[in-house]
């Protein structure tokens, strides 16, 4: 069950936003418009918010008080569980960038209470602040790559999805969470499985005699769990 529609008090959202990022790094200015453009919504402990490849998006949610499990489902109805989200994450932000249905399925563990930001005044800020589109590009960045590559190998990008290009034209310096880690050619399987292990990473750069790289080894994701 759902409830949606109450406009939100301008003090509670700006609040709220104000120590939530990347809202935080706007001016107050901005945040109060953003809480006229803004409803409050109330799911239900079990409700799905977000129904994979149904749900028009047309709302950024944001968590005020709660909790929900984001996961997909594969064509088998097999469910891959991505993440378990609580007070201040953002929900919908890709789909709302792509200008498609939803990509995952959102379900509310508890009751759930989110900020609901008008889909016009999230993707205005993505087109005009590259700090606030960075923040969004570096968190979805794994999801956004996959797509990119999917989408441009299908010829599906058209040049007049400009708030997607937008994205795409981003640096990739900008999806760079943490410094590479590195290898010599000598190190073992089991020591690079090990080093994988230490940094939480998939992939280690293997050096060659000179300092420069010579190749990478990767492993799939689901095997570093």
């Amino acid at each position: 069950m759902e409830n949606t529609g109450c406009k939100v008090a301008m003090k509670v959202l700006v609040e709220f936003l104000a120590r939530t990022l990347p809202f935080k790094e706007l001016d107050r200015t901005i945040l109060g418009d953003l809480s006229n453009r803004s409803v409050i919504g109330c799911y239900l402990k079990e409700t799905m918010i977000f129904e994979q490849d149904v749900t028009e998006v047309t709302h950024l949610l944001l968590i005020q008080k709660g909790g929900v499990k984001v996961y997909r489902t594969k064509s088998d109805a097999e469910e891959t569980l991505k993440e378990m989200c609580g007070e201040g994450a953002a929900l919908g932000a890709l789909s709302l960038v792509r200008g498609h249905k939803a990509d995952v399925n959102v379900q509310a563990l508890e009751d759930t209470f989110c900020f609901l930001l008008e889909k016009d005044a999230f993707l205005a800020l993505v087109e005009s602040d590259s700090r606030f589109a960075q923040f969004y590009l570096q968190n979805f960045s794994e999801d956004f790559t996959g797509l990119v590559y999917s989408e441009l190998r299908s010829n599906r990008l058209k040049l007049r999805d400009q708030r997607v290009l937008r994205l795409f034209k981003a640096n990739v310096q900008a999806l760079i969470k943490n410094p590479p880690v590195m290898i010599s050619p000598s190190t073992t399987v089991l020591e690079a499985g090990a080093r994988m292990a230490e940094h939480g990473i998939g992939s280690l750069l293997v050096t060659n005699s000179a300092g420069g790289i010579s190749g990478i080894v990767t492993v799939p994701q689901d095997m570093r769990r």
